[in-house]
């Protein structure tokens, strides 16, 4: 269950650094924010990978989602 949360929470973190980049692409600033989500992002990402012994394909991910809303609806 705990590679299931940190996928889940790498991607929603992915998420928010690609719309963080974004935003400070589009206002000409350092992306501060953007750049903070990467990297906790891809430390979750690789830590996911690692507990599953490196082995993650994209069946993975809607499967881990829907683990996780089980989870939190028992």
């Amino acid at each position: 269950m705990a590679e299931d949360l940190t996928l889940v929470g790498g991607l929603v973190l992915a998420a928010f650094a690609i719309t963080g980049l974004l935003h400070a692409w589009a206002e000409k600033v350092f992306p501060v924010r953007g750049l903070a989500f990467v990297v906790f992002s891809g430390t979750l990402l690789w830590q996911s990978w690692e507990m599953r012994g490196r082995q993650i394909g994209f069946q993975d991910v809607p499967e881990a989602f829907m683990r996780l809303v089980n989870l939190a609806l028992q």
